[in-house]
């Protein structure tokens, strides 16, 4: 039995990694606003701040293993406040990540596709970072002061799964979309790698019994990657709901009828087979997962 420590316990990541490793192990997580409904987990009222008193904390509830899946990732935000973004997504982990090192705790800290602009695609961990928003900018910086912390660095793509704050959660969002009569339209020429959270728990999980020495920066492996309305096709023929009502159109005619000062990025998908070369592991397919969600949604799982 581990006992884990969760920084971020009401995020997508944190939430899904305390609800799959509560049965095996003593589980602690930390919030903030949002107090996470999730038994058999000793939640924590703490935000992620610079002055907190995190070795105290570690000496207290001696962990040997940390998740880090807080995060601030509102644009807005990260550009009005850059440097709150990057104690967030950077200097608050590194610190936490250096006292885990020299206490001889695992750290395992979560960064993002957004660390690239978008413009190759199919990337390798040995790409140059180039973001385009705040937010890739503080998490690039983040990834290298935690891979100086002899931390695990594993970069997510787009994440669903049934979140505990329904409306910070895409899977949430796409379900509605899945569900509803009207036209919606989903771009169909940008992709993304997107990963079911039950693959990315698993993932995790694994990369937390890894020996120590493999530690590093790793993009988890992905399914072939979609666009927004070839994924939201998928995920309707889970539901086995009439997609006939999603209509295909391009990023630029998306972007005139919602415009926004931030680049989404053309092709943000991972390439690669590290992470699966290393640990041993490869993901399922996209139908898999939303198979899998849609038995769960029938027999009221979520």
């Amino acid at each position: 039995m581990h006992k884990i420590l969760i920084i971020g316990g009401s995020s997508l990541v944190g939430s899904h990694l305390s609800m799959r490793l509560r049965a095996r192990h003593q589980v602690f997580a930390t919030f903030h606003r949002h107090r996470p409904p999730i038994d058999g987990v000793v939640l924590l009222p703490l935000a992620a701040r610079l002055d907190t008193r995190w070795n105290t904390l570690l000496d207290a509830l001696k962990p040997d293993t940390i998740f880090y899946c807080a995060a601030e990732r509102d644009e807005n935000k990260c550009q009005a406040e850059p440097l709150r973004a990057l104690a967030v997504n950077g200097e608050i982990p590194a610190a936490m990540a250096n006292q885990a090192h020299h206490k001889g705790i695992r750290f395992i800290y979560f960064s993002t596709a957004k660390v690239f602009s978008g413009e190759k695609g199919e990337y390798l961990e040995t790409d140059p970072t180039d973001p385009g928003g705040a937010y890739g900018k503080s998490k690039a910086r983040g990834e290298e002061m935690l891979r100086e912390c002899g931390a695990f660095v594993l970069r997510l793509g787009t994440l669903y799964g049934l979140g505990p704050v329904p409306e910070r959660s895409l899977l949430n969002n796409l379900l509605s979309v899945a569900w509803s009569r009207g036209a919606i339209s989903l771009i169909n020429d940008e992709f993304r790698s997107f990963q079911s959270m039950e693959w990315i728990a698993e993932a995790s999980e694994i990369v937390m019994d890894a020996p120590l020495h493999t530690a590093g920066l790793y993009h988890v492996s992905s399914p072939p990657k979609e666009s927004h309305f070839s994924f939201t096709q998928a995920l309707c023929d889970a539901l086995e709901v009439d997609a006939s009502h999603l209509e295909p159109v391009s990023g630029d005619t998306y972007s005139q009828a919602n415009p926004s000062p931030f680049v989404r990025g053309r092709d943000t998908s991972f390439g690669g087979t590290a992470f699966s070369t290393t640990f041993g592991a490869h993901p399922g397919s996209t139908s898999k997962y939303l198979e899998s969600l849609a038995k769960g949604l029938r027999m009221g799982k979520f």
